[in-house]
């Protein structure tokens, strides 16, 4: 029984860092283009995906203090704009470095995202 409840305090640490993280990036997703580079038709996108991102890492997030497991869905949701963050980087005309940092940001998400969707899974079988 004490092993299941390290486990739990574990992986219930890394799920909130994850989070943590998660919004970390999607904060460099809005704020990427005024750093790197004018703002250009391509990237309009990325402030509002950016802007989604945060919201659903920190619904996740408050859930996570509150001793509730991650939503699969708002994990599920971020995994999707990610992906399209990859996609859609690789598809438009950008500056090469807003194209690197898209696409990089993107790939951050979509690894924590498959982390949360599989942790929410294993934690709610505790």
């Amino acid at each position: 029984m004490e092993e299941e409840n390290s486990l739990f305090a574990n992986s219930h640490t890394l799920i909130k860092l994850s989070a943590i993280i998660e919004g970390v990036v999607g904060t460099w997703i809005i704020a990427a283009p005024l750093f790197l580079s004018p703002i250009e038709k391509g990237v309009t996108g990325d402030v509002l995906i950016g802007a989604l991102i945060i919201i659903a890492s920190g619904y996740n997030h408050q859930r996570i203090r509150m001793q509730i497991p991650v939503h699969s869905g708002a994990a599920g949701f971020t995994l999707i704009l990610s992906l399209f963050l990859i996609l859609s980087s690789a598809i438009s005309d950008v500056p090469s470095t807003i194209l690197w940092s898209t696409t990089v940001s993107g790939l951050i998400i979509a690894t924590i995202s498959i982390y949360q969707l599989y942790a929410s899974d294993s934690l709610s079988s505790i």
